[in-house]
């Protein structure tokens, strides 16, 4: 329909397990490291006291546009198999047993716009997935709604949708502060440990007040 960009800007890979051990509901751990996921994280989230995901998020970046060379990777091609002995060997470090195996794929398109004649957008269709953690469950149903209130009350779908639009618009100003070496990444978990952080983190309360300290952060990495 015209509505967005021929090819995606950037792609995600899961590379993941459903594990068996010992968990604590409630308590996720988050890894990041080039060995396990270049340009993304490693995450293990339990499902119950017994199983949970491990998996790799693996982002890679496009010549995005309309042009010949769009949709082409601006990065080596990773091989993918590598990186899935290396999440079994990770299992093994953590006395992990796997039960199955799995991959997931992500595209991020830019879009003209959301809505056209009797044509909506919505979720994943619309790269409604946050590009820093992967999450699009809360973008699916949050832009659900949006648009079956554009319908019922004869909205306009696309002004609708600015505020779930400004907050991806921060996880995407966030998402390169995954793609650093190891040791700038070192500084961002050290970051996090600094009180104030934490506390906002253990309390589950939004970090996106922290943009305004990314350039700071920036400074800390040259």
């Amino acid at each position: 329909a015209g509505m967005r960009e021929r090819y995606p800007y950037k792609q995600g890979i899961g590379i993941g397990s459903t594990v068996k051990g010992d968990f604590t509901i409630g308590k996720i751990t988050t890894i990041l490291n080039n060995y396990y996921a270049p340009n993304g994280y490693t995450y293990l989230i339990p499902f119950d006291e017994e199983k949970a995901t491990l998996a790799a998020a693996i982002g890679r970046h496009t010549n995005a546009g309309d042009n010949k060379d769009a949709g082409k990777s601006d990065v080596k091609n990773y091989v993918l198999n590598i990186f899935r002995e290396r999440l079994r060997n990770l299992s093994k470090e953590y006395g992990l047993t796997i039960l199955n195996e799995w991959m997931d794929y992500e595209m991020w398109y830019h879009f003209r716009s959301y809505q056209k004649d009797n044509i909506y957008i919505v979720g994943g269709a619309a790269s409604f997935t946050d590009e820093a953690l992967g999450y699009g469950l809360k973008y699916a149903i949050w832009s659900a709604k949006l648009c079956a209130q554009s319908i019922i009350q004869g909205k306009d779908y696309n002004l609708l949708l600015k505020p779930l639009l400004k907050e991806l618009y921060f996880w995407r100003k966030f998402s390169p502060y995954f793609c650093y070496t190891e040791k700038q990444q070192d500084i961002i978990v050290r970051l996090q440990g600094i009180p104030p952080v934490k506390n906002m983190i253990e309390k589950g309360l939004s970090i996106k007040s922290l943009i305004y300290f990314l350039p700071i952060i920036k400074l800390l990495f040259k």
